[in-house]
């Protein structure tokens, strides 16, 4: 069966008589002779009746062919072939495949009821052969093609005996699996049962093709925008031995709500009434006495008639978190080695002041105790100047660390080149060395102005700064910033003293002077403390350490959202595998499905080219015709 892409160009077609007209129409130019004198030539006037003939039928075909060839690939033509599958898979019996969302936002607005009243439906009115997919972030469930009353009814006990799990929806696993399933069978009819919440649905989709019926089963609609959630916990020291709890209480209503916040901590409860302003976030503050060791906590929002529940729940520790290791890197494995850093790093670290909620554990290892295990417990690694060149330093799980969202400090001292040397054969990406600044060990450095991309500018500021100042440098290694490293130092040449470089998910801090009394009085100045525990601050966004608030969702925060996708863009995403965001792109294959008929367009195109090659050859030769002979084309 042959259909076009564009029919309406077709239209074009009734251009072809444009050739003919012109071909009627024009006149033979006359053949000029050259005579020494026109005396004797008698002037013969040219007839003024009758029609023209048409003449160069050849090239008049050829020129109608060429123009019509151009508009058929304009159209784009595609020819389909009728399979026996897919000609007997009409409405009658053909067959059905249903994908059916369980994520956890199909848990609220009423989805789990809309969903067994389409499922009784389909019972009856489906195709005899039926076969279903259940997903979340992946496939969950599967059945493949049977009796439509046994899928159903099997479909039916899934979903009583399971609830929707805690995780987003990714319908993209499931939609590939479907497709694949109309590959060899009759099966022609796709069921979409969902919420179509916006987050899930705005990942790159594959394309249906257009062979299958695609059928939009929406639930989940009732009070879609009365939701109240929970969308941040968290604990922080307050005075005396008390603390306080804060939280944000997302309204996504257009209406103001009334709500009560519930905050269970070791069996006692305490409440308050919210006041949730629309469509925004509002604090929620409770502060009370620090309980004696792990308290597990449990924040809830009470909402009558909250369409989605799951997230009006969080639970939390209400205790400090333990210690983050820092493993501090020598060749003795003990905090009395030789290394002067490590013991000014790990005193500063000690210095907690009231306020102090993250505590930092310094521990010795010796580099063969590097190992994943060790290092998916620490938070840090420190490898000072006294270690930084022993080949026996484990660079490669290093850098594996850091891109896994580990914080790895290197100082460097004397011997910066053979450390850069032995950090780069473990592929470490370290800056360019561009030698030692104070070699005399007379000329004393400075710290120059700090950039205001700097964290370190928000702390030193007004009387703070004059001490970060005053610290001399006696010695440090020049090295040349990579574009995407931040210096949070930097001596008053520029050069950068304190390099932030980013690895992966992690960091890697390099100093370019030792932390200890030879290199500089940095580590007796009071502004050694911040800075540490600045860089120690790092790690806190690693998945590695351990939250501030030890706050556990027990729901998908883009579960909570309440916009869903329209019905016309979910097609148009599905029909052709659109990028969300994006006002086109490019149509994705899906797996195992090829684009269904055979595009004509190409080879029109083709056919079109030695037709134009033909028609100039046979004008050219109509050209060069003798003198007297048929007039020029």
């Amino acid at each position: 069966m042959l259909t076009f892409a564009q029919p309406l160009l077709l239209i074009a077609l009734g251009g072809l008589v444009i050739p003919v007209l012109i071909h009627r129409i024009s006149r033979s130019r006359p053949t000029p002779w050259r005579f020494p004198s026109i005396s004797k030539i008698r002037q013969t006037p040219l007839p003024r009746h009758g029609s023209r003939s048409l003449s160069d039928l050849l090239l008049l075909l050829l020129r109608i062919l060429l123009l019509a060839l151009l508009i058929l690939a304009l159209a784009g033509p595609v020819w389909r072939t009728q399979s026996p599958d897919s000609a007997t898979a009409g409405a009658e019996d053909g067959s059905s495949v249903i994908v059916v969302d369980f994520s956890s936002s199909m848990s609220g607005w009423g989805a789990m009821e809309e969903i067994r009243e389409i499922l009784i439906k389909l019972r009856t009115e489906s195709p005899d052969q039926i076969a279903w997919i259940v997903h979340a972030d992946g496939v969950i469930a599967r059945q493949p093609a049977g009796d439509k009353r046994d899928s159903i009814d099997s479909l039916l006990r899934f979903l009583e005996e399971n609830t929707p799990p805690a995780e987003a929806g990714n319908p993209v696993a499931a939609l590939q699996e479907a497709v694949a399933l109309f590959g060899n069978t009759a099966l022609r009819k796709l069921v979409l049962v969902s919420d179509f919440q916006s987050t899930d649905w705005s990942s790159t989709l594959p394309a249906i093709p257009d062979t299958i019926n695609l059928e939009i089963q929406r639930v989940g609609t009732r009070m879609r925008e009365q939701n109240v959630s929970i969308h941040q916990v968290q604990t922080v020291p307050g005075e005396k031995g008390r603390i306080r709890i804060l939280a944000e209480v997302m309204n996504f209503s257009g209406d103001e709500l009334v709500a009560m916040a519930e905050l269970e901590i070791d069996g006692q409860k305490t409440s308050q009434e919210l006041n949730l302003k629309a469509n925004a976030r509002s604090p929620v503050v409770f502060e009370l006495q620090q309980p004696e060791g792990a308290a597990d906590s449990v924040l809830t929002i009470l909402l009558e008639d909250d369409p989605y529940p799951r997230d009006n729940t969080a639970r939390f520790s209400a205790s400090p978190p333990p210690p983050l290791n820092v493993l501090a890197l020598n060749s003795e494995g003990n905090l009395s080695g030789p290394s002067e850093e490590i013991f000014f790093i790990d005193q500063a670290l000690q210095i907690a002041s009231e306020n102090e909620w993250i505590q930092f554990s310094v521990l010795p290892a010796g580099p063969n105790s590097i190992n994943p295990d060790t290092l998916a417990r620490t938070a840090a690694v420190i490898v000072p100047s006294s270690t930084t060149g022993d080949k026996s330093v484990p660079w490669r799980e290093l850098k594996q660390y850091a891109q896994d969202g580990g914080l790895v400090l290197v100082t460097l001292g004397e011997d910066a080149v053979r450390s850069i040397q032995t950090m780069k054969m473990g592929e470490i990406p370290v800056p360019d060395y561009l030698g030692l600044a104070g070699r005399d060990r007379f000329t004393r450095h400075y710290i120059g102005p700090l950039a205001d991309s700097s964290p370190l500018a928000e702390i030193f500021e007004g009387p703070a700064m004059r001490d970060l100042f005053l610290m001399t440098i006696r010695q440090y290694t020049r090295l040349k910033a990579p574009e995407d490293g931040l210096a949070l130092l930097q001596s008053e040449s520029g050069d950068p003293l304190l390099l932030d470089l980013p690895v992966g998910n992690g960091h890697l801090v390099i100093s370019a002077f030792p932390w200890d009394r030879m290199a500089s009085d940095f580590p007796l100045r009071p502004s050694f403390l911040p800075v540490v525990r600045e860089v120690m601050g790092m790690s806190l966004d690693s998945t590695r350490a351990i939250s501030q608030s030890g706050y556990q969702s027990a729901f998908p925060k883009s579960e909570s959202v309440t916009s869903i996708i329209p019905r016309d863009a979910l097609v148009n995403r599905l029909r052709g595998g659109i990028v969300s965001g994006e006002s086109g792109g490019t149509p994705l294959q899906s797996q195992g499905m090829e684009s269904p008929g055979i595009h004509l367009a190409p080879w029109l195109l083709l056919a079109g080219l030695v037709i134009w090659l033909l028609e100039s050859l046979l004008a050219a030769k109509l050209i060069e015709i003798p003198q007297g002979g048929r007039r020029e084309a």
